[in-house]
């Protein structure tokens, strides 16, 4: 006897962007920031010279949060030691408004925000970052529409 199980993502799962998740997708990314720069100086006040140890993952806008955390704990250290996370695990990361010249948020992810940044990107096609932007970037399926989402259905 096969044991099959099946994910539900919810309602909230979805491959369409619509007006409201865009507008709180800005919303987030007007915001990252100020988020990172409290998570970071929290994480600095709670560890300190620890803050070495941790290993940061982030999805999506996560994956630029990691970023700003880490920037903000260099900050809080007062960049003496360049202190910053041990590793930075990102998957997908966000691309729109990232990695444009023109976009509010032209500072995304790079090598040098945690002593190694490991990426992976499964969705390239739709808001993935389309360039390779860590120590060691891995392309799953190529890259290419490995998430599917609510699409999913038998996991076993």
């Amino acid at each position: 006897m096969s044991d099959k199980r099946q994910v539900d993502y919810g309602a909230h799962s979805t491959n369409r962007l619509s007006i409201p998740s865009l507008n709180d997708y800005l919303y987030v990314i007007g915001n990252l920031n100020a988020i990172g720069l409290i998570v970071g100086e929290t994480l600095w006040k709670v560890f300190g010279k620890r803050v070495q140890f941790l290993e940061l993952i982030g999805d999506s806008i996560g994956a630029h949060l990691s970023d700003y955390i880490n920037r903000a704990i260099a900050q809080a250290s007062g960049n003496k030691h360049h202190f910053k996370s041990r590793k930075s695990v990102v998957l997908d990361t966000a691309g729109p408004d990232f990695f444009t010249p023109n976009g509010t948020n032209f500072n995304p992810l790079n090598t040098n925000d945690a002593k190694r940044v490991y990426v992976i990107h499964t969705d390239t096609i739709a808001a993935d970052a389309l360039i390779s932007i860590g120590a060691v970037d891995f392309y799953p399926n190529g890259g290419f529409n490995l998430v599917v989402h609510r699409l999913t259905m038998p996991m076993f």
